[in-house]
């Protein structure tokens, strides 16, 4: 019957060619969003995989820059090892240089004490 009274009354039958029309541009417009939202949803996808793939790199900088800094680390407990080791030679050097000037002092001043006792024997 509807069929009936579609025909029969046209402006009923236009209406619904507006209404069809008007449906069928809304789902347009709504497939046209969704494909919009998914086109940005695979950029923030790609966004986070190039986020991803550049926190491994930092990654495997901060790793790299560790051993790096552990070697630094490593030297200059060496450096100061070392240093610590020259400072106490350096040390014991000093203290043979004063006991061998303090040993040449004694053996000059016996060499002129003999020295004065023997021209003292010669002049008597």
């Amino acid at each position: 019957e509807t069929e009936g009274e579609d025909e029969s009354n046209p402006l009923l039958g236009e209406q619904r060619h507006v209404q069809l029309r008007v449906l069928d541009n809304e789902v347009e417009y709504n497939e046209a969003l969704i494909n919009e939202r998914e086109s940005e949803i695979n950029e923030i996808e790609q966004g986070i995989v190039e986020l991803n793939e550049i926190f491994r790199d930092l990654g495997t900088i901060v790793t790299e820059q560790q051993s790096l800094l552990d070697n630094i680390e490593r030297n200059t407990q060496e450096v100061a090892s070392n240093v610590h080791a020259a400072s106490e030679e350096l040390h014991t050097a000093s203290e043979y240089q004063r006991r061998s000037n303090k040993t040449k002092c004694c053996i000059l001043m016996f060499a002129v004490i003999f020295l004065i006792v023997m021209l003292l024997i010669a002049l008597s």
